[in-house]
């Protein structure tokens, strides 16, 4: 019964997915000229290059507090 009801589901997204379905066999208009992008002023942003200030340098090396090694169990089936 939940295997006929999951293929049911498929089935279903399936022809919901697939545009022939859905439109039947409705054709766009082609020569229909598309909408016109409207840009305005606040959509607009300059890059420019820049030099990055960082902090003071500083040497050493960073240690974790605690470390954990993980594997798999090869034992377990």
């Amino acid at each position: 019964m939940l295997r006929l009801l999951l293929i049911v589901v498929m089935l279903v997204a399936n022809l919901a997915a697939c545009d022939k379905f859905l439109n039947k066999g409705e054709k766009k208009d082609a020569s229909a000229a598309p909408a016109k992008l409207l840009i305005a002023p606040e959509d607009i942003l300059t890059v420019q290059a820049n030099d990055l200030s960082s902090g003071p340098v500083v040497t050493g090396s960073i240690q974790p507090e605690r470390k954990a090694d993980l594997r798999a169990d090869s034992n377990s089936r």
